[in-house]
């Protein structure tokens, strides 16, 4: 696939992520303040709040998987078509978990799903700030905006945790 077409994709998920993010939003804060409704009704609207959020967590691993594939195959990162290819694969399998963690979250096993798949997200969260500051500090060979880009990636990710934390309490 050609590295323009990638581009315009990963412009397209930002929207894809933002157009999601604003809907929960919404619908969130529509739930929360409807005092008068019936609670069953409160709980099925949240179920929907969830259904949306997976297109939320979808973004995070498109950005992330096409961001790695982009900077390798435009020189930024080191490994050049095998780290391409290689991010290519996770983001595939990491998206087919996220996918498996949602439809589980009911299940006998949803809570550890739940919890490993916020495990990784600390992990990417670490990796980017530290990666991205050791890069602003010259500890690392990026360029001054790409390792700016990877601290708000990951300050983003850390908004999208804080909130997941939030929803949590909510399902209690």
């Amino acid at each position: 696939m050609p590295v323009d077409v990638l581009l315009v994709i990963h412009i397209a998920v930002l929207g894809y992520w933002l157009g999601a993010e604003f809907v929960i939003n919404s619908e969130f804060r529509f739930v929360c303040r409807a005092a008068s409704m019936p609670f069953e009704e409160r709980k099925r609207l949240m179920e929907h709040v969830m259904d949306v959020d997976q297109h939320v967590r979808y973004a995070l691993v498109l950005q992330a998987g096409l961001g790695t594939v982009l900077s390798a195959l435009l020189g930024y990162f080191p490994g050049g078509t095998t780290l391409a290819w290689a991010a290519g694969l996770a983001t595939v399998l990491w998206l087919a978990f996220v996918e498996f963690v949602h439809r589980q979250r009911h299940g006998a096993s949803g809570r550890k799903l739940a919890l490993l798949d916020r495990l990784v997200r600390y992990v990417l969260l670490a990796a980017l700030v530290l990666g991205g500051l050791a890069a602003v500090f010259g500890a690392l060979a990026l360029q001054t905006w790409l390792a700016w880009k990877l601290v708000l990636f990951g300050s983003v990710i850390a908004c999208g945790i804080g909130i997941r934390y939030y929803i949590i309490q909510f399902f209690g």
